[in-house]
């Protein structure tokens, strides 16, 4: 257990290296997992990854000295075609996962561009206890429910023991995007900070598919849709298989109100990675907020059968059943999600046709401020209340609910008032 972060942290980065092969399709970890340890036979993972071959391995450090073995398997017919076995010093550990990269490359019969050959040689020379640290960070940032407070001072000092460490100012900059969603911080805040790391990964590494995909993360917690709409492109240009860059670029879309490319975005990741939840997730809430209610229950449902135990996904399904008129299953759904916000109970308890209940529970909660809390407020008559709570929550808070003006259903009771609009249109989301 205590080496569990550095077999990640080099499976991770072996999947990045593979991936810039792009004549390959390279399923990410979020995909593969979920199979670790697996006793399955190899055509059974292959055929539920979409799969044609499986590279395999283990990692082990004592001491000063990392050996893996790696082999790569075909599973029809199921085929051992490359087994070796690499030992170096403890601190050559991210030049060794680089040559694996390029060794198993070869045996694929694919290549490398020299702009590729280039990066690898250059993160060959990453300071060792620098990427220690960063695959420490990794560990964490990878974790299905994020971590990203533990992650924080590890890549600190990653870029302190070696500035020119793009990896880990991208990695950085991601983790400050994230907390500014999860965090205490608030976004306005954090964005600034992510903004910061993830512009110079992209100074230091401009051909960074990583990079970019931090770089737009960053612009869009900033309120910058079009720079980060961009960025992300430019991500998934570099790596067809940057399927983080395709998430976020699916919940951009959609918070644009382009519900159609933000929904084919989704399924395209989603289909390509069948067992990944969080791309499950996903998909199922780009088909809620583009309003396929049935389609998105559905898919989200596929998601719980996946993990249970992902929470995330019960938040989504009370919405999309709530929108369908199934109150009580609305309900349990929000009590597996544990949903503390007393504003988000008072604006279902309205759906369902109860305002005494919701205005008792407002009135006991009266500095409750949430986007949930505003609309509910609206809808019982306190326009100017609910007004101005959101018009804080959006343009001084930058919560992230409110990121989804545009598309969220639970805001269209408001979309007719010009006040509203006003406030929207100061957040920068009514500019395609």
């Amino acid at each position: 257990p205590e080496q569990e972060y550095l077999t990640e942290g080099i499976t991770e980065d072996l999947i990045t290296d593979l991936s810039y092969a792009k004549s390959l399709r390279v399923v990410p970890l979020t995909s593969t997992r979920r199979f670790k340890g697996s006793l399955l036979p190899v055509p059974q993972i292959a055929e539920q990854l979409n799969v044609d071959a499986l590279i395999g391995g283990t990692v082990l450090s004592t001491n000063d000295t990392i050996r893996i073995t790696i082999h790569l398997v075909t599973a029809k017919p199921e085929r051992q075609l490359w087994a070796a076995s690499y030992e170096r010093n403890i601190r050559d550990a991210a030049q060794l996962q680089n040559q694996i990269a390029a060794d198993a490359v070869a045996q694929i019969r694919t290549q490398f561009t020299p702009e590729v050959q280039d990066r690898l040689k250059l993160e060959s020379q990453i300071d060792p206890e620098a990427y220690d640290e960063y695959l420490r960070a990794r560990f964490f940032l990878s974790q299905e429910t994020q971590q990203e407070d533990k992650a924080i001072p590890h890549l600190e000092r990653a870029i302190r023991l070696d500035p020119n460490f793009a990896a880990a100012y991208a990695a950085l900059g991601e983790a400050w995007g994230i907390d500014g969603v999860w965090g205490e911080m608030g976004n306005r805040e954090a964005s600034a900070r992510a903004l910061k790391y993830s512009e110079q990964a992209v100074s230091l590494d401009p051909n960074s598919s990583e990079a970019y995909t931090s770089l737009g993360h960053s612009l869009m917690q900033a309120r910058r849709w079009n720079d980060g709409e961009t960025a992300l492109r430019r991500a998934i240009q570099n790596d067809p298989n940057n399927f983080r860059a395709m998430q976020y670029l699916s919940i951009l879309l959609s918070q644009k109100a382009r519900t159609d490319e933000s929904v084919a975005l989704a399924r395209k990741a989603a289909f390509a990675n069948p067992v990944a939840v969080d791309l499950q997730r996903i998909y199922g809430l780009m088909l809620f907020r583009a309003r396929r209610y049935d389609e998105a229950i559905t898919q989200l449902e596929i998601a719980i059968h996946l993990d249970t135990n992902h929470l995330a996904i019960y938040g989504t399904l009370a919405h999309a059943l709530v929108e369908e008129g199934r109150y009580q299953e609305a309900e349990d759904a929000l009590r597996k999600e544990k949903a503390l916000d007393p504003g988000m109970w008072a604006w279902l308890y309205l759906r369902e046709g109860n305002p005494a209940a919701a205005r008792q529970l407002l009135k006991e909660n009266p500095s409750l401020v949430s986007p949930h809390a505003a609309v509910a407020r609206y809808l019982l008559g306190e326009q100017e209340a609910g007004l101005a709570q959101l018009d804080y929550l959006a343009n001084e808070k930058w919560s992230t609910k409110t990121y989804n003006f545009r598309n969220d259903p639970m805001f269209d009771p408001l979309r007719n008032d010009p006040r509203f609009t006003a406030i929207v249109k100061k957040t920068g989301l009514l500019d395609n």
